[in-house]
């Protein structure tokens, strides 16, 4: 991908607008196992403005996930309330303004790239079927695969089968981009050019993008907040600012800066442990 044109932009960040695209205020969620009330979710207020990019980060059990799938529609609070694109999560997923990347991409093996590209007008009410926000072409000249069209998923390393998740989801062209730790299977060096090539697509899109990751140099990497969350009940235990420029290149993880916000989220998850 080409990255001349985004270092001749200025450094400063997307604009997010006046109005949030996402509000969880005081959201509560818990889960019955074996006869026993087990809270995932206890009071969790926080937004996202329009085109920004949030870091969420936290402990394995901490709800992390449990959030996305709250905003994604695919579970319903117990407690407080959810405003996406002002409206709700419900009517955000019906008119497809929401895509989803997990951690395992979740391509189908007898299907070409430019297929699995297409399943998201090909599936779901019949209201939304065909919907397009940019062709699948577009969407995979967006991740840098557009010579990887006919290919097949088992042709494909992991890096690229996730970058063909990352353009399935882009296809409808979501207002909202929610990413359940996508590269956190990769080997360092994949994981971390696709970190780069995220922000192209990111500042590309200006879709907000709200991304799960157990990784404290990720987290910072990536977004312009990091919010950590607690060990379960998962709470909001506090919202770190990333004040460093855009475009950002993978030798900003040796500046000073950098470093010292890396470990004050780590000093803060230490404490989180004891």
């Amino acid at each position: 991908m080409n990255r001349s044109t985004e270092r001749e932009k200025s450094d400063t960040l997307p604009n997010t607008g006046s109005r949030e695209a996402l509000a969880l205020d005081r959201v509560t969620v818990s889960f019955t196992v074996g006869g026993d009330r087990i809270v995932a979710l206890d009071d969790v207020s926080f937004g996202v403005g329009h085109g920004g990019f949030l870091s969420v980060l936290g402990p394995s059990g901490c709800g992390k996930s449990t959030t996305l799938r709250l905003i994604a529609d695919l579970l319903r609070p117990e407690e407080g309330e959810l405003n996406v694109l002002g409206d709700s999560p419900g009517t955000a997923r019906a008119h497809r303004r929401v895509g989803f990347v997990f951690q395992d991409a979740t391509l189908l093996p007898w299907r070409r790239v430019i297929d699995n590209v297409l399943l998201p007008t090909q599936v779901g009410p019949s209201r939304v079927r065909g919907k397009l926000g940019m062709s699948p072409d577009e969407a995979l000249a967006v991740v840098g695969l557009t010579s990887f069209a006919q290919a097949y998923p088992s042709q494909l390393s992991g890096g690229m089968r996730q970058r063909v998740a990352i353009a399935r989801a882009l296809v409808t062209k979501p207002d909202i981009l929610l990413m359940d730790e996508p590269f956190g299977a990769l080997d360092e060096l994949t994981r971390d050019r696709l970190n780069v090539q995220l922000l192209d697509i990111w500042q590309a899109s200006k879709t907000t993008i709200v991304f799960v990751t157990h990784s404290i140099p990720e987290a910072v990497f990536l977004g312009q907040r990091v919010i950590l969350m607690s060990s379960r009940p998962g709470r909001v235990r506090a919202t770190v600012e990333v004040p460093l420029p855009y475009p950002r290149e993978l030798s900003l993880r040796d500046s000073p800066q950098f470093t010292g916000i890396v470990a004050q989220l780590r000093r803060l998850l230490t404490e989180e442990e004891l």
